[in-house]
């Protein structure tokens, strides 16, 4: 049976006249179905660069997403009638955290992600003064430091 409405006549005859005569309309709606979460796994994320995926669900419309257990990254926030998680990442770590989908027919769907957020990488700066000037015939070893994510100086050979 596919859903919309149809009219229907009952009659109802006992050997007595008139025959009991009635119309109806019968409305037939569509099953709800419970939402299930068909999206893949969120990718992962580096702080300060902007951040985007979609969880996605079959099942009846319309589909109300929220967070169920855990907590998102700090600097993303997930759109309750979309699905989009989205934002800029503010610290760097692991989060998990489960989302649900709903639609009011149960189950409730339910989906644990992990997601880790790296910190972003920044280019060295060399932060020394210029080596002195050397001398003919003495070895000669300069030293330079940098400033960035992990600081190492940077090896010279021997001149």
């Amino acid at each position: 049976m596919t859903a919309g409405t149809t009219p229907c006549t009952w009659q109802d005859a006992n050997g007595t006249m008139p025959k009991a005569t009635q119309v109806y309309t019968i409305a037939i709606v569509a099953a709800t179905v419970a939402p299930v979460i068909t999206s893949s796994e969120p990718p992962n994320g580096t702080t300060g660069s902007a951040y985007s995926h979609s969880f996605t669900a079959r099942g009846t419309t319309p589909i109300t997403w929220s967070i169920a257990s855990g907590a998102l990254p700090a600097g993303r926030t997930l759109n309750a009638a979309s699905g989009a998680l989205s934002g800029t990442p503010t610290t760097a770590g692991t989060s998990t955290f489960t989302v649900q989908a709903a639609n009011g027919t149960l189950p409730n769907a339910t989906q644990a992600y992990t997601i880790a957020i790296v910190a972003a990488t920044v280019a060295p700066v060399i932060t020394s003064a210029a080596p002195p000037n050397g001398t003919t015939g003495s070895p000669y070893r300069p030293t330079f430091t940098s400033t960035g994510p992990t600081p190492f100086p940077s090896p010279i050979p021997h001149i």
